[in-house]
């Protein structure tokens, strides 16, 4: 990844994610204790963060993907308003997620 604009550590420390706000899009998860790469994803979206419990990376561009942590599929793909998205959030009990988008301002599943 040659520039990375949004990154995450998971709760426990185990996993970083990271991705760039570019064409490339690609999202990537390392394993820390081991340094090495254990996921790669073209073409998703560059906001992502881990959920507080630990079970969940989320992905956030033209949808929101919701993936499991560790097996890294795919578990849930939740469609978005329009706009450039900002930011995204999830709260500190895992059950909701949130993103700030420029054309809707803020939405929430």
């Amino acid at each position: 990844m040659r520039m990375c604009n949004f990154a995450t550590v998971s709760p426990d420390g185990r996993w970083a994610a990271a991705s760039p706000w570019s064409d490339d899009r690609e999202l990537k998860v390392w394993d820390l204790a081991s340094q090495q790469e254990v996921f790669h994803r073209p073409k998703v979206g560059p906001l992502v963060a881990f959920t507080p419990n630990g079970r969940w990376l989320v992905s956030v561009w033209d949808d929101c993907e919701c993936l499991e942590v560790g097996t890294w599929r795919t578990v849930a793909i939740l469609p978005r308003d329009p706009g450039l998205v900002l930011s995204v959030a999830v709260s500190p009990d895992s059950r909701w997620l949130a993103w700030n988008t420029a054309a809707a301002g803020c939405c929430s599943w």
